[in-house]
């Protein structure tokens, strides 16, 4: 919670001339709305970007959160399953709670990164497809992280549906398209920026997303939809 004098500095120069410099009149009230539009979306990218700059894993306010939701549920004895774990950084922080925990990603740098980075006895990182690697052993896990992935994928109801076998659970961590009204303001606009990254494919409500889940017989044991994130701690049924 945050309380604030009710009488406040001035926000600055810049917001004094762009106020001014919209009311010229140059555009008309749609096109002035879809400029504003794209200059929010655009600042607010390269706000997270430099974000990730300034902060670790630990230390990012929104990354926190994730652990925060996500640790507590992960039993000791959890043998976990990180799907696209880049640098592995998520990875070591679940390993520090789980029995065993294996980072997949079929990005070969990355994962020479996570190997030199983090290293433990009950952490170890793979080089290989997902899929191709749990079918090659019938490897058989408690736990699937995907954090992130769904989104980037062209049938995610596909792909919970090929890996769910392996897994009990199932934790999935998703951008919120709800989480900022002006999203609704874009579709009624018809904004091209509607997605919050450009590489994903899908940008998911809750009501979609958890359609999936149902169709997919997963469960939603917990859910929370803070900092521009939908996350989800998933049971099979």
């Amino acid at each position: 919670m945050l309380h604030f004098k009710r009488d406040k500095k001035r926000v600055g120069l810049i917001l004094s001339i762009l106020y001014r410099f919209f009311k010229l009149g140059i555009w008309g009230k749609k096109q002035k709305m879809k400029l504003l539009l794209d200059l929010e979306w655009m600042f607010n990218r390269m706000s997270l970007e430099q974000a990730y700059e300034l902060y670790s894993l630990k230390e990012n306010p929104m990354k926190k959160e994730s652990l925060k939701f996500l640790l507590p549920k992960i039993d000791s004895s959890f043998k976990v399953l990180d799907l696209g774990c880049k640098r592995g950084e998520l990875a070591f922080e679940v390993s520090k709670v789980a029995k065993e925990v294996v980072g997949v990603d079929h990005n070969a740098s990355s994962i020479s990164d996570a190997r030199k980075m983090h290293q433990d006895e009950n952490l170890s990182f793979v080089n290989d497809d997902a899929i191709h690697f749990l079918e090659e052993k019938d490897h058989q896990f408690d736990l699937l992280i995907m954090s992130h992935i769904l989104e980037h994928i062209d049938d995610p109801s596909d792909l919970l549906k090929r890996f769910k076998k392996y897994f009990k659970y199932i934790f999935v961590e998703i951008p919120d398209f709800h989480a900022n009204y002006l999203n609704l303001f874009r579709k009624d606009a018809g904004v091209e920026l509607l997605y919050t990254d450009r590489d994903h494919i899908w940008e998911f409500d809750r009501e979609g997303i958890q359609k999936i889940f149902e169709k997919e017989g997963l469960d939603v044991v917990h859910s929370e939809f803070r900092f521009g994130v939908q996350k989800y701690f998933l049971k099979l049924r």
